[in-house]
C-alpha cells in the first residue's frame, strides 16, 4: 500500500498578515521529509490535493493552525507563521 511520508517541514510557514483567512493560504506548498519532498495544494473550499499521494482530503484553518485530514495518510496540524 502507498503511504505518504510524515512531513517534517512545510513551506506553509510563509509570512502572512496577522488576520489570515483560508483564502490567503490557497496555493501550492512543499512538504519535506527524510526521503525528499513532494508538492501539496491547499485548494479553495477546504479541498487538499497531493498529486503523488492521492486520497480524498480536506483542510481547514482554525486560528493560526492548519488542520489536514488526509484520509488513509493521516491527520496533520501545522502552525502558520505570523
Amino acid at each position: 500500500a502507498l503511504r505518504a511520508p510524515r512531513p517534517e517541514h512545510s513551506s506553509l510557514a510563509r509570512r502572512l498578515p496577522a488576520m489570515t483567512s483560508p483564502q490567503d493560504l490557497v496555493g501550492w506548498y512543499d512538504f519535506s521529509w527524510k526521503g525528499g519532498s513532494f508538492e501539496v495544494c491547499l485548494r479553495p473550499a477546504g479541498h487538499f490535493f497531493c498529486p503523488q499521494f492521492q486520497a480524498p482530503a480536506r483542510w481547514e484553518l482554525e486560528g493560526d493552525v492548519v488542520r489536514i485530514d488526509w484520509a488513509k495518510f493521516g491527520k496533520y496540524e501545522m502552525q502558520v507563521a505570523a
